[in-house]
């Protein structure tokens, strides 16, 4: 009953869904972009794109929009279908326009709200990137230990408050468990060393 969005999903949360539909459509856009796809196969992509698509919308998680605009971009420059991307592209655009349009509040409304002092997500995860900065600053070499991030969040966010900036931080009583930035949790919790070895096996 607390959440103020309308899509709801058993992953806990609306932006868990929007993540995941964020990670569907970008897999289906890769998958369709390695081969030329038969019509009778486009046509099912089509349908599943606009159940992900006003999923994803519907969802009102803007941090999901973002990971979605930018895996589509990176899985055409990987897959170079240009023909496909404009077949693909020009529905999944209605279906946006057509969420903005329809769903305002949770969608449109959360995008303009972005740029207003209503807005807290946002700055709130500044601070958490601020705190995560810190404990890199401290430990830069190997970082304050694998898996302690969330043990040693009471203390850095403490200190990103109380800093000279920290005023500007929009904050909560929250425990902050992750860093809600992958590189950043690599920094903080393995240093130089951990940034290494995430190279390593990425390569």
């Amino acid at each position: 009953g607390h959440y103020d969005q309308q899509m709801y999903s058993v992953f806990g949360n609306q932006d868990w869904l929007g993540g995941y539909m964020a990670v569907a459509l970008v897999m289906a856009w890769t998958q369709a972009g390695t081969r030329r796809v038969p019509r009778s196969e486009l046509f099912v992509l089509l349908l599943l794109q606009l159940v992900i698509g006003v999923a994803l919308m519907m969802s009102g998680c803007r941090s999901a929009w973002g990971a979605a605009l930018v895996g589509l971009g990176i899985s055409r420059l990987v897959t170079r279908q240009w023909r496909q991307s404009l077949l693909l592209g020009a529905p999944l655009a209605a279906i946006v326009v057509a969420c903005l349009i329809y769903a305002w509040d949770e969608t449109t409304a959360r995008v303009l709200r972005l740029f207003t002092e209503a807005e807290t997500g946002g700055r709130v995860r500044l601070w958490i990137w601020d705190a995560a900065a810190g404990k890199f600053m401290e430990h830069p070499l190997a970082g304050i230990g694998p898996g302690l991030f969330a043990w040693a969040s009471p203390h850095y966010m403490g200190a990103a408050l109380a800093a000279p900036r920290g005023t500007e931080h929009a904050y909560n009583e929250a425990w902050a468990m992750h860093a809600h930035s992958e590189p950043l949790a690599i920094l903080a919790e393995g240093g130089i060393v951990g940034l290494l070895l995430a190279i390593g096996f990425v390569i």
